[in-house]
């Protein structure tokens, strides 16, 4: 994965066919698909399927139609690699695959000789989420990421939706080593993307400040 220009994309989280807010998870009112499309028109966008990602069922249907015009990158849950290639033939055109929500990591492996297309998930919530149903600690899942040659997305769960600044300390524990990184949770304005910028990330994802940005 070759290195670029610092991008700073708009993420929209999605529950129930409904936009929600990150954090509060209260309903807003603008319609997801053409929100979507608004945003992808103008670049990439990122959706976040809490359907996906609590209850393994990716609302594919309206991933399909906020991928219409392209430019998607889909956060769904997906615990298979057959899940997540559901999620890439829906049109998304990257996808977040999360350590905690792996069924297997032969998941991963197999997801990544299907697709470049992939970036690695890492969430910390205080701590490095962990994967029950996969041995493992945080220095293991990224190992893994540098050896299939994925990207990975640091979640701080914890600061999302706040609008309070990202944690350094968290987006710090991941040093450049070749990989391509981005960062997500609590980037508030241009002068924290800078600042995530300087610490060697590809990009960041912004959920609730979005709308204040510029």
């Amino acid at each position: 994965m070759e290195p670029g220009a610092f991008e700073t994309i708009p993420q929209l989280t999605l529950q129930r066919r409904r936009l929600v807010q990150p954090g509060s998870w209260e309903p807003l009112a603008a319609e997801p698909v053409p929100r979507a499309r608004e945003l992808a028109a103008k670049g990439l966008v990122s959706i976040v399927d809490l359907d996906g990602l609590q209850r393994n069922k990716a609302d594919l249907d309206t991933l399909r139609k906020c991928a219409d015009k392209g430019n998607v990158w889909a956060d769904a849950g997906s615990r298979f690699a057959t899940d997540a290639m559901d999620v890439l033939v829906a049109g998304a055109e990257r996808i977040t695959m999360r350590w905690s929500t792996l069924a297997r990591e032969e998941e991963l492996r197999e997801l990544a000789e299907m697709s470049d297309a992939v970036w690695l998930g890492l969430e910390h919530n205080g701590a490095f989420v962990p994967n029950p149903l996969v041995r493992g600690d945080e220095g293991h899942a990224r190992a893994i990421a540098k050896d299939l040659n994925l990207g990975i997305v640091v979640i701080d769960l914890a600061r999302t939706g706040t609008r309070r600044g990202f944690d350094k300390g968290i987006a710090a524990r991941f040093d450049s080593s070749g990989l391509d990184r981005w960062f997500t949770g609590g980037v508030r304005d241009t002068a924290d993307a800078r600042e995530v910028e300087a610490m060697g990330y590809r990009g960041c994802l912004v959920g609730a400040a979005w709308e204040d940005w510029r």
